[in-house]
């Protein structure tokens, strides 16, 4: 996947080749979350996300539920309708890598060379 942030909003990241775009979402989110919208080939989700940073360990983290993603999902009509292991195997680390993606570049570079990095983790 080569993503890369548009030039002309940088809260959106976006893979053409592979028709991924994420874009962060900042209005009325309560404290603690970090949403997004993801396209995927067309299909776009909704996704939630709970955020905490670790001052002592220098990362950021962000937890998906994928079960919750995967009702979101399951209820869209994309071209090609994945089984629930194959959105796992597939759907689900592009959004991981294009959250750490954009997120990282958000991230100031004092910080990134002080060692401070972006984790996903996943739930269900």
């Amino acid at each position: 996947m080569v993503l890369a942030l548009d030039p002309n909003n940088y809260t959106q990241a976006v893979d053409l080749e592979r028709e991924i775009k994420l874009i962060r979402y900042y209005r009325d989110v309560p404290r603690g979350e970090r949403w997004f919208y993801f396209t995927m080939e067309g299909v776009s989700v909704m996704v939630r996300t709970i955020w905490t940073g670790y001052e002592e360990r220098k990362y950021f983290q962000y937890i998906l539920d994928v079960d919750h993603l995967w009702t979101g999902y399951s209820t869209m009509t994309p071209k090609h309708k994945l089984s629930f292991e194959e959105f796992r195997k597939v759907f689900v680390p592009a959004l991981t890598e294009a959250i750490v993606f954009l997120e990282r570049s958000a991230i100031s570079p004092k910080w990134l060379t002080e060692g401070w990095d972006v984790r996903v983790n996943c739930t269900n």
